[in-house]
């Protein structure tokens, strides 16, 4: 009898071991880097942020590090102009040079943590699509 409550008691504790680590994981987040720029004396880092539920890509602490894991900076996801989802805009009073960056949103009780793609800044100008032309005023002869 001793011995199957002891049992009992090793199984008990050993279910509530993989409690946590599932609370853990909450709602999958992505992060992802899209550009990353110098304007008005200040870097920029942006980039938008999915999840299932808005909670979880809404209002998040997103922080930004240098490949070599220096940070950068932080602030809060929001809600794009359209309201069709998240992104997020990571401003430091630095200039930004040529090198990989990421981004980071930790995990909270309901929602995952994520990393976002690297990111390579080139400190050379980036090529613009070509606009296209506009029609000609005299209908086109």
């Amino acid at each position: 009898m001793r011995k199957l409550i002891i049992l009992a008691i090793v199984a008990a504790l050993a279910a509530l071991a993989c409690v946590p680590a599932a609370m853990a994981a909450g709602t999958k987040t992505t992060l992802t880097m899209t550009s990353a720029f110098l304007g008005n004396g200040q870097s920029f880092w942006d980039g938008t942020i999915k999840s299932s539920k808005k909670a979880c890509a809404f209002k998040r602490t997103v922080t930004v590090y240098t490949g070599a894991g220096r940070k950068i900076g932080s602030d809060k996801s929001y809600r794009d102009l359209h309201g069709t989802g998240f992104n997020w805009t990571v401003a430091a009073p630095i200039a930004i040079k040529p090198g990989k960056y990421y981004a980071t949103v930790k995990a909270t009780p309901s929602c995952g943590g994520a990393k976002s793609n690297i990111y390579t800044f080139k400190s050379e100008p980036q090529q613009l699509p070509a606009a296209p032309a506009l029609p000609s005023a005299n209908g086109g002869s």
